[in-house]
């Protein structure tokens, strides 16, 4: 599912890890321990096509929401989603259309917004 480069382990959909590194996303950041788990379970909600134009996953919880993730796609982008919104992402690619070759950051962590890049 994804590369922890913390540990340097590739995460299998089950929860274990190996050795061997893929062209899988990767984890960059530690996910604390009750939220972990839930990551791994929502995470595996993401349809393939979307999942693999995900680069790196970040853990990036702030003061108003404790399960916030940051995704750097490989088209430019980034998103911000919450762990309970991790299925909305699946509709990344009927969005990404609207977004005029912009490059931004969608917003699906309490709303559906995008927000444009300055250069």
């Amino acid at each position: 599912m994804f590369f922890d480069s913390i540990n340097n382990k590739t995460v299998l959909i089950d929860g274990s890890s190996i050795d061997k590194k893929y062209n899988v996303p990767i984890l960059s950041n530690v996910v604390s321990g009750d939220i972990y788990s839930d990551f791994l379970s929502q995470l595996s909600k993401i349809e393939y096509p979307v999942f693999n134009n995900i680069s790196e996953i970040e853990y990036s919880p702030n003061s108003v929401d404790n399960k916030l993730f940051l995704f750097t796609m490989n088209d430019g982008n980034y998103i911000y989603v919450n762990l309970d919104r991790f299925e909305s992402v699946n509709k990344y690619f009927d969005m990404v259309v609207n977004f005029n070759n912009h490059k931004g950051i969608l917003y699906l962590d309490s709303g559906e917004y995008f927000k444009i890049l300055e250069n």
